[in-house]
């Protein structure tokens, strides 16, 4: 799952901060315990939260990795196959 990000972050962006970032962001937080929510005792807040994020990250996949926010785009050869495609 994470290399399909890491992958979609360097081709949208164009530039390899933006996966790197993700890459080690992704490393310090560490994977959610998703076995231990359905017992915990707050999980009533946890869960809506939970939910939340991953609705939040989805509706803004596509600005996540925005080329003018680093600076370009693909580089020209990339560009050119992903025209092909369309």
């Amino acid at each position: 799952m994470f290399g399909w990000f890491a992958a979609y972050l360097l081709l949208r962006s164009g530039n390899l901060a933006a996966p790197l970032v993700a890459h080690v962001f992704c490393n310090w937080m560490g994977l959610p315990a998703l076995g231990r929510l359905a017992t915990h005792r707050h999980r009533w807040l946890l869960l809506p939260v939970l939910w939340t994020g991953i609705c939040g990250f989805l509706a803004a996949l596509w600005t996540l990795g925005d080329a003018e926010e680093y600076g370009g785009g693909l580089p020209a050869v990339m560009r050119e196959v992903l025209d092909r495609r369309r």
